[in-house]
């Protein structure tokens, strides 16, 4: 088994099993996808896949198609459980898929599609940033963990300087750390947020005052093994 086939199969399963963890949280009803957004990205990706066998770079054209497949897996079960709104950016995403195919069918440019896809990938990323600051606890920061570690290992196998086998996957793992560091700090600004209100109305109490003093244990106390 060489390095690459090794590369490929982890990048792979990083990202099948980054779905797995929203999945759960969408059907306990704890994670609210933007289903017209993350149908926009699957029919990005898919572009972006189309492109890359185009070229032949295999490690990014089998990567995208796994992220299709996991996007679309994520407006199957969001049809249910997740936001069904239609925003004018999810409108752009879907033309943008829809622009980037006619120009890998009719002017046969993957580069251009790739393009394409990615400027539209942008957008629509907007307002998932924007929801994911303001509603952190409906965003599951581990599926965009893994799929960022899944765009390295596709990265370190990618063919040469290609654009097809590098602007996807990188542009993948751009914006999926971004949207784990806004979903950590917006979960530290929300604790914060909450500890100071507590404080102001007087439910804290002063340093050196155990909240209930029936369960405090001193330091020196040596519990029983």
């Amino acid at each position: 088994m060489t390095v690459t086939l090794v590369f490929i199969i982890l990048a792979n399963a990083c990202t099948l099993y980054a779905v797995v963890p929203y999945i759960r949280e969408t059907a306990r009803g704890n994670t609210k996808p933007r289903v017209a957004s993350w149908f926009g990205w699957a029919a990005l990706t898919a572009v972006g896949a189309v492109a890359a066998f185009q070229q032949h770079q295999l490690p990014a054209a089998i990567f995208l198609t796994f992220c299709t497949v996991q996007n679309f897996s994520v407006v199957v079960l969001g049809l249910k459980h997740g936001n069904r709104n239609l925003s004018s950016l999810d409108l752009i995403a879907i033309g943008g898929a829809l622009a980037g195919g006619l120009v890998l069918f009719f002017l046969n440019s993957p580069v251009l599609g790739t393009w394409v896809a990615i400027i539209a990938d942008c957008i629509v990323l907007l307002p998932t940033l924007k929801h994911t600051w303001q509603q952190p606890g409906e965003e599951t920061a581990s599926t965009y963990f893994f799929e960022g570690l899944g765009a390295i290992f596709t990265l370190a196998v990618a063919g040469g300087f290609a654009f097809t086998a590098i602007a996807y996957p990188l542009y993948l793992l751009i914006a999926d750390e971004i949207l784990v560091i806004l979903i950590h700090q917006a979960h530290r600004r929300q604790q914060v947020a909450a500890l100071n209100s507590k404080s102001s109305s007087g439910s804290v109490p002063p340093p050196g005052v155990h909240a209930d003093p029936e369960s405090y244990v001193s330091p020196t106390t040596i519990r029983p093994s």
